[in-house]
């Protein structure tokens, strides 16, 4: 994926998905079901020891770049979601609230987490880094839940860019919020990579 941007229109200082438009979200894709082996259910049931995996480790790492136009608290956050609606996602992790004073930095959030398809739950832990500030190991504590592996997705989506493209948005995925605390026109944010890989 390449850079995306994201800004407030100068002023707004409320939490903002990275989005590829102004409206559709970025989102990483978690593909349980081919990610685990299409025949997980039968490993599960049979206790198969010759078939795919029914569980595995993983981790999502995003990467970027914050600028401040004044001294301004950035808060990144990371959701388990694929809805342009923030409150519909959960969030799994978040650097916290980091001054950054009329300054750029680059970010990142690794998340190290476990999944299987008997229990459907993601667990695991996350670590940040922002402008100096690290975040260390930290349990991730909103569970997600019902996580299905055989969920096919179905939610195609034209975006408004120039020129426009239309994708399909992932049964279950990862997505990134930013919110600067004081609002400026300098304020700057950037997605960079983001990106899931198997342990």
């Amino acid at each position: 994926m390449g850079p995306r941007e994201g800004n407030q229109g100068g002023t707004g200082s409320s939490e903002t998905q990275v989005t590829f438009d102004g409206t559709n979200v970025v989102i990483c894709p978690f593909p349980a079901l081919s990610l685990l082996g299409t025949h997980v259910t039968t490993w599960a049931a049979n206790n198969n020891p010759g078939g795919p995996q029914p569980s595995i480790r993983f981790k999502v790492l995003a990467v970027g770049r914050a600028a401040t136009g004044t001294t301004s608290n950035v808060t990144i956050k990371m959701y388990f979601g694929t809805s342009n609606t923030i409150g519909s996602n959960t969030a799994i992790a978040t650097t916290g609230a980091v001054s950054l004073a009329t300054a750029k930095s680059p970010w990142q959030i690794e998340v190290v987490g476990c999944y299987d398809a008997d229990s459907k739950i993601i667990d695991g832990y996350y670590s940040t880094s922002l402008n100096g500030t690290r975040t260390g190991q930290t349990i991730i504590t909103n569970a997600v839940t019902a996580v299905d592996p055989t969920t096919q997705p179905t939610t195609k989506i034209t975006t408004t860019t120039t020129p426009a493209f239309t994708y399909t948005v992932p049964a279950y995925g990862f997505n990134i919020t930013f919110t600067f605390g004081t609002g400026n026109a300098g304020n700057k944010f950037y997605l960079d990579w983001f990106v899931v890989m198997i342990d």
